[in-house]
């Protein structure tokens, strides 16, 4: 199998253990030792089973004409939904999976004959229709782990596939988003606390100013605790139609709270928009606005030397900024990989106390 993203760590976990966290800031592959013939978010090969963990362009290296057609493309309903609606592939070689739903999938490249595994599709709590990949050998004694992009969160300890591996130790390699997995970003506030700051930096304005709000595929949760907090100004409005589209395709319950901007209704309103282009938009010129952008980026590249989980929203150049992760800080990562190999560790610390009791024995006797 081939991993595309160079965000990701891939670590044996049978010989490496906690140890390896301090090496979270680096990519390291062993393509040789995993099934040939199968890519997770990347489509240049010729042939092969493909997944997809989701559907940002940053993973969809290889796709984007109607006629793709190499291999069969595993992904969740939504992203195939997302796919089909931009025209990015043969919509005939899309096989689309529940969550935690256990599927099989043959290797057609490996040189004994049809490698076939059992995956499941495990929420990733990124994007919507984003999903780690988990990869089981038949026999139950191997598991691989793509995150994709994700944001590590309680409710993942609640997945049946992780779960199950963790408790019977089979994970063997680990491919890890470490997008920000980096001593500055130890910890980031929960998308929760994120969403009362950017609904505070509303509410401080005046009933009359336009709140313009800068979006992105991704942050739908965030849009919706906006919308639902903000209900009294009424539905937000969108001035960028794709960003409209995706909504509709991928969130039918927030598109009920969305509708599109038209000429002179955005004062008092949530206007939703994507990049700077908006200021020549002449529905928005001459309004009172608050402008507002939501990510990690900006304070990891502006002001890094404030992040924490109790960053507060700030004003820079005309902008207010509030810290919004979709990705896992370095602590969350260290969740994750305990979880998984907790049960390694358990039996280790067993092992050592069950040696030692044997050697006390034989010296008592």
């Amino acid at each position: 199998m081939a991993w595309s993203s160079p965000a990701l760590l891939s670590w044996h976990f049978l010989r490496g253990g906690l140890e390896l966290l301090r090496l979270l800031c680096m990519a390291v592959f062993d393509v040789s030792k995993l099934p040939p013939g199968m890519f997770v978010d990347a489509f240049t090969a010729p042939c092969g089973v493909f997944f997809l963990t989701h559907a940002r362009s940053d993973h969809m290296n290889g796709l984007g004409h109607a006629s793709w057609r190499r291999g069969l493309i595993h992904c969740t309903d939504t992203a195939a939904k997302l796919l089909i609606a931009r025209r990015a592939c043969d919509p005939h070689i899309l096989r689309p999976h529940e969550l935690e739903e256990e599927f099989y999938v043959d290797s057609p490249l490996s040189p004994c004959g049809i490698y076939r595994s059992v995956a499941t599709l495990v929420d990733a709590f990124h994007c919507p229709g984003s999903a780690m990949i988990v990869l089981e050998s038949l026999d139950g004694k191997s598991a691989i782990v793509n995150t994709g992009d994700m944001r590590w969160c309680p409710e993942m300890q609640e997945s049946r596939a992780l779960k199950r591996i963790a408790a019977c130790g089979t994970v063997e390699h680990l491919f890890l988003d470490t997008t920000w997995a980096h001593p500055h970003l130890l910890h980031l506030p929960r998308q929760s606390d994120s969403i009362d700051a950017a609904v505070d930096v509303i509410e401080a304005g005046s009933a009359s100013d336009t709140i313009v709000l800068h979006s992105f595929f991704g942050d739908e949760e965030l849009l919706r605790g906006i919308a639902a907090a903000t209900a009294h100004r009424g539905r937000l409005l969108f001035a960028s139609e794709s960003r409209f589209s995706e909504v509709n395709i991928c969130d039918r319950d927030l598109s009920r709270s969305c509708e599109r901007l038209a000429s002179n209704c955005a004062r008092g309103r949530v206007v939703v928009v994507e990049g700077r282009g908006w200021r020549s938009d002449k529905r928005l010129q001459h309004l009172d606005c608050i402008e507002l952008s939501c990510s990690t980026l900006w304070w990891a590249t502006h002001a890094p030397a404030l992040l924490s989980e109790r960053t507060r929203p700030m004003s820079s150049g005309g902008i207010w900024r509030v810290l919004f992760a979709m990705h896992p800080s370095l602590s969350e990562l260290r969740e994750l990989v305990a979880f998984l190999s907790n049960l390694h560790q358990t039996l280790d610390d067993r092992r050592t106390a069950e040696k030692g009791s044997c050697q006390k024995d034989t010296h008592t006797h």
